[in-house]
């Protein structure tokens, strides 16, 4: 019988979504908020950190599709766990063995290939368990594990890098995806096995009906054709980049606009929790009002692009006023945007957060790469204002799949209601 998924259940899905995203996100984070002790220490330049950082993006861009993939035949709990461990080797690999800027970058691959695995099988774990008038919020919450690990980043600047050294964040961050794979042990096999949540007022025996048309029709492949997908995807390219250039640099750049490295450290703590409540915000939002969440994607972005240039006046108090606009509303939109993915690919939307996901990791890839080479070539204001580009561009191509979701008839991408129903549309 397929019964309604409540309390402490559908609480614990929630959790494994943001400690599991959080996890498996962290090395790509750490390496950008140590970056400052790693460079010492192994004696690396900028462009071989951002190459190190790049190199995460490399396994997360090359295996997203196929691991999304590959997700929605294994069931979201067994590709969770597999991405998981991967997560500790890598974790601990980079604490015990990294050396220099070959091996990092070669561990480094293999975590962004968990996270490649991990992030696509939560937003399935997410879809199937959560009830559709919450689930803005959860995948909020779930999004948020992303600035979450950038705060926890930026905490481990004063708290393990200065104290004990950089090297022990890397084996806390292994725990922490220990813990991760032990949530994921309590979840059960509610997610893999496939049931849905009844809607208030629905009798078991209809939702059972109704479940078995839909495993009548469940298949790997999303709703949306993979031009609207793609154009989704370089969406990501571009606010994944900019969001990237941020929290790899914003240490390093206040650093060295003359602020001291822990508070430069905190500066990001600060941003990071900023992005995390905007984040929740938005999507207890989207669960409670006809709001459209791509049209606040795209104003999302055009706000952290004007914060974005303010950073590029490099001095110490333009990195405190503006780097809490660029988190608050330059890196709060993935929340609303994966909601509009999945809502639009229930059919299978592991696999198709496995594509759009795949333009974020592309941009996340170049990024740090063109900006390491910038900030050596030219200083970091010419990498802020990449950053402000990369946002002001996010912006108008949200706004052109704003436009052709509304051709296809898919444009009415708010979230259901609390009561299970699709709030009122206005007349066109």
């Amino acid at each position: 019988m397929v019964q309604r998924v409540e309390g402490e259940r559908a609480t614990t899905a929630a959790a494994l979504g943001v400690t599991g995203t959080l996890s498996v996100i962290m090395p790509a984070f750490l390496t950008g908020a140590l970056a400052v002790q790693i460079r010492d220490d192994l004696g690396l330049r900028e462009s071989e950190i951002g190459l190190a950082i790049g190199a995460f993006f490399v396994g997360s861009a090359g295996g997203s599709a196929m691991l999304g993939r590959l997700a929605e035949r294994l069931g979201p709990k067994t590709a969770i766990r597999l991405g998981l461990l991967l997560t500790v080797a890598a974790n601990l690999a980079i604490a015990a063995a990294a050396d220099g800027a070959r091996s990092l970058q070669v561990i480094l691959v293999a975590a962004g290939l968990a996270n490649a695995l991990v992030q696509p099988a939560i937003n399935l774990m997410l879809v199937r368990v959560v009830h559709p008038g919450r689930l803005g919020f959860v995948m909020a919450l779930k999004q948020s594990g992303m600035p979450g690990a950038a705060l926890l980043g930026g905490l481990a600047v004063p708290a393990v890098a200065l104290t004990i050294g950089w090297r022990a964040a890397y084996v806390i961050a292994a725990g922490l995806a220990v813990l991760a794979g032990a949530i994921s042990s309590i979840v059960g096999s509610q997610a893999d096995a496939g049931a849905e949540l009844v809607p208030d007022g629905q009798r078991p025996h209809d939702a059972e009906r109704v479940q078995a048309k839909v495993r009548a029709k469940v298949r790997a492949k999303p709703d949306l054709g993979i031009g609207m997908l793609g154009l989704m995807a370089a969406v990501g390219v571009l606010g994944g980049g900019a969001a990237n250039i941020l929290v790899g640099y914003l240490v390093s750049g206040a650093v060295d606009a003359g602020v001291a490295p822990g508070p430069a450290g905190l500066l990001l703590t600060l941003g990071a929790a900023l992005g995390v409540t905007s984040r929740l915000v938005h999507g207890w939002l989207a669960d409670r009002m006809t709001i459209e969440p791509l049209a606040r994607v795209i104003t999302m972005f055009l706000l952290g692009s004007a914060g974005a240039a303010g950073l590029a006046l490099h001095t110490g108090w333009s990195y405190l006023a503006a780097a809490p606009i660029v988190f608050a509303a330059g890196w709060a939109w993935p929340g609303l945007f994966n909601l509009v993915v999945v809502n639009a690919n229930r059919s299978a939307p592991a696999a198709a957060t496995g594509v759009t996901q795949t333009g974020v990791y592309l941009g996340s890839l170049i990024s740090p790469i063109v900006a390491g080479v910038l900030i050596e070539r030219s200083g970091y204001r010419a990498a802020w204002l990449l950053t402000a580009a990369g946002l002001l561009g996010a912006g108008l191509l949200a706004g052109l799949v704003r436009a052709r979701l509304g051709e296809t008839g898919a444009d009415d991408q708010r979230s259901v209601t609390s009561d299970g129903k699709q709030p009122a549309q206005e007349p066109r």
